[in-house]
């Protein structure tokens, strides 16, 4: 449901504190005795108000406030400011005499009647405690202010501005790195040079906003994640080659290698050079046997066990990611199709049958006439076959195929073997997933259900891939993956 916009004379401003951003009688204030005479003329302001707001300036706030405030004028209704002022007020007794939190007490009645109560809706304070100086303890202080949700939401206001002119760098630091992003891409950060009286606009935050979308998105990529890092590149303006890749391998990821390959003929190879280029190149011979070997496969009505390998490979990296990833359902899915493609593979290679299927005159799915036709011509294989309950007419099953492999004659083939012993280990998890939402049931599916009924499910899925030629601990989007996370450092080294 969409919020109603801000009012637009709802404004927000949030100031670190500096010795320099309080006058007392236009000079300022020692710092040795910076913090005793504030307290002094907080003493004095509830005798003889009027006498102390009279002697004290604060040039930096005032000009940038005046700059906010000229800026809206014009929106109709008057400005209404509210202001946060962060201040120190540490417990170290030799850091103390010139912390500045008595100043922002000064302040918090200053500014309502030099601009007015009807302009400064209010001033509030935020203590740091700790030393200002330290940037680890600044950050902590920030992020402490929005985890204890002391920060206002920032959807309630028309703009926002932060002022990081005064302060230590640290508490400037953490201003821009912490609050910053937690307020939104619209905040701008004003900076008052010295002498000067109208404060400049600074991309700043939003310079940051896009490098901490580039640490995003290199976490998306460091984790496979590719539709994800996609978006972040994209949020931080990054070449469109670079998130076009990222797209593209997204595609790959969702075994829509047609919509990959023509993504990366159309976009990256284009505007890609040097190693980008020789990386996308790369890509696109990967995906054309991908495609290549899809499509034959979808055809077939031979057996074609050299067109099963890149796309179990392929099988195989998408289940790791999955279960890296802690996608359980979706691992559980991946490794089914791994199992079946694995096992037609094997039957296609070790006994020269195709393990397709077809749809009769009313549309109901049969085996292959060839895969019948070529048990037939092996009378040997005819009658193993005829003992069976299989029926052979319907698509070859998981079972069928793995009873195939179990034939005599192929007791000593290294590959019927292996595959059919590997593969008897991930049966445990056929009933979860007929249960589960990735079948007919809503049964759950988590690393424990899976792990008690197959303990290393990933080293099985390594075993049973290794049988094709593929090195388990090589991903097969490892290249593309370490090739992208390449260009993305010499992208954010640039900025």
């Amino acid at each position: 449901m969409a919020t109603a916009p801000p009012p637009g004379n709802r404004l927000l401003l949030v100031s670190t504190l500096g010795n320099r951003d309080i006058l007392l009688d236009s000079q300022p204030i020692p710092q040795q005795s910076f913090r005793s005479t504030c307290e002094a003329l907080l003493n004095t302001l509830k005798q003889n108000r009027s006498a102390v707001l009279s002697r004290l300036g604060a040039p930096i706030l005032e000009n940038i406030i005046r700059w906010i405030l000229e800026r809206h004028a014009n929106f109709g209704d008057r400005p209404q400011l509210r202001v946060y002022l962060v201040a120190s007020n540490q417990k170290d007794e030799h850091h103390r005499k010139t912390d500045t939190l008595p100043a922002a007490q000064l302040l918090q009645v200053w500014l309502p009647d030099t601009f007015g109560k009807d302009t400064i809706e209010s001033v509030k304070l935020w203590r740091i405690d700790t030393n200002p100086a330290d940037y680890d303890e600044t950050i902590n202080f920030f992020r402490e202010l929005i985890t204890k949700r002391a920060v206002p939401d920032p959807h309630e206001f028309a703009a926002i501005y932060l002022n990081p002119t005064g302060g230590t760098p640290a508490l400037s630091f953490g201003l821009l790195t912490v609050l910053a992003p937690f307020l939104g891409e619209h905040t701008v950060v004003l900076y008052l040079p010295v002498h000067a009286e109208r404060p400049t606009p600074l991309d700043v935050a939003a310079t940051y906003r896009k490098y901490q979308a580039l640490e995003d998105a290199q976490r998306a990529l460091e984790r496979y994640d590719f539709a994800h890092a996609a978006h972040l590149l994209r949020v931080a303006k990054a070449d469109p080659p670079l998130y076009a890749f990222s797209e593209v391998l997204a595609y790959r990821l969702a075994f829509d290698f047609r919509r990959a390959l023509y993504h990366l003929e159309e976009t990256v190879i284009p505007a890609s050079r040097d190693t980008l280029r020789a990386l996308a190149r790369h890509e696109q011979d990967t995906l054309h046997r991908l495609l290549f070997d899809a499509k034959a496969l979808e055809q077939a009505r031979e057996p074609v066990p050299d067109r099963y390998p890149t796309l179990l490979v392929e099988l195989y990296g998408s289940a790791w990611i999955a279960w890296e990833q802690e996608r359980y359902a979706d691992f559980l899915a991946r490794v089914f199709r791994f199992e079946e493609a694995l096992l037609r593979w094997a039957v296609e290679h070790c006994l020269r049958l195709p393990t397709g299927a077809e749809r009769d005159d009313q549309g109901r799915p049969r085996s292959l006439h060839e895969f019948r036709a070529g048990i037939a011509a092996d009378p040997e294989l005819e009658q193993y076959v005829a003992t069976s309950p299989f029926d052979l007419t319907r698509p070859p099953t998981r079972d069928l195929l793995r009873y195939l492999l179990a034939f005599p004659r192929l007791a000593d083939h290294p590959i019927a073997r292996t595959v059919r012993e590997h593969s008897l280990a991930l049966d445990p998890l056929s009933q979860l997933r007929n249960q589960s939402i990735v079948a007919h049931g809503f049964a759950p599916v988590s690393r424990e259900e899976i792990e008690g009924r197959c303990p290393d499910p990933l080293a099985t899925l390594g075993r049973l891939v290794s049988v094709v030629g593929h090195d388990p601990t090589v991903h097969p989007l490892k290249a593309s993956q370490q090739g992208l996370l390449a260009e993305l450092r010499k992208t954010m080294l640039s900025w």
